[in-house]
């Protein structure tokens, strides 16, 4: 068996490679998009294989057709994609009330507090 997988959406640069940092030191391996658009055709192709999501609710990027969010995101996985362990939604203005349905990790996060949601049994 190999490394478990989690797809990261965040349009920050920086934020994506601390996470990426974090996630592989946990021992998981890591894919990450910067936009809407690269993560939505990832979700929708049976070839791209995941077992946990981390999505940034904010998206500032160009490919981002009707500002969708991270939470569209989440909605397409869950629709798409019965197999997901988790999904995290992540931000640092939101509230739990914004994303329904999803754990909320509020930004700015430890290594210690986005692997023990990830890990957490529900």
């Amino acid at each position: 068996m190999g490394k478990e997988s989690v797809f990261v959406l965040d349009d920050e640069g920086r934020n994506r490679r601390l996470i990426r940092r974090y996630l592989e030191q946990g021992g998981y391996s890591v894919m990450d998009f910067a936009d809407y658009g690269s993560a939505s055709r990832a979700v929708e192709d049976p070839e791209v294989k995941f077992d946990y999501a981390l999505l940034d609710f904010h998206l500032g990027d160009v490919d981002n057709p009707g500002r969708r969010t991270g939470a569209d995101i989440a909605d397409l996985m869950r629709k798409t994609r019965s197999d997901i362990k988790k999904i995290i939604v992540m931000s640092g203005t939101v509230t739990q009330a914004d994303v329904p349905g999803y754990p909320l990790l509020q930004k700015a996060f430890t290594s210690v507090e986005l692997l023990k949601l990830l890990r957490q049994q529900d």
